[in-house]
């Protein structure tokens, strides 16, 4: 579970986060998450899983469409079904799940710089 102290500090960059739980996953929900400048589109709803039964990556931002960037990214998730929804996630797999959720958010952003 989140702290208290930790979902304020989210809803500080978006309105509405809220912590979510599916099949062992602990999700939080940013709607309307601002992405780094030069993202199309520069807000995207988002789920930060922080932790998971499944071992593939500490932590993953998935996003409810793929983003484009000066960078390229590889959206290894597509379409995965989360929460009755479908998301997308790129491969960004060395961000631990240690310190404030705020901070996981932006270690995920660095990727889109």
């Amino acid at each position: 579970m989140i702290s208290d102290e930790h979902l304020a500090e989210l809803n500080l960059i978006c309105a509405g986060a809220k912590e979510m739980a599916e099949c062992g996953s602990v999700y939080i929900f940013l709607p309307a998450l601002t992405l780094p400048d030069g993202c199309t589109p520069r807000q995207v709803d988002a789920l930060l899983r922080l932790s998971s039964t499944n071992t593939d990556y500490p932590t993953r931002l998935f996003m409810s469409q793929m983003v484009t960037s000066s960078t390229p990214r590889n959206w290894n998730a597509q379409n995965v079904v989360i929460v009755q929804k479908n998301w997308f996630a790129y491969s960004w797999k060395d961000v631990p799940n240690e310190g404030r959720p705020i901070e996981v958010v932006a270690q995920h952003l660095r990727a889109l710089q």
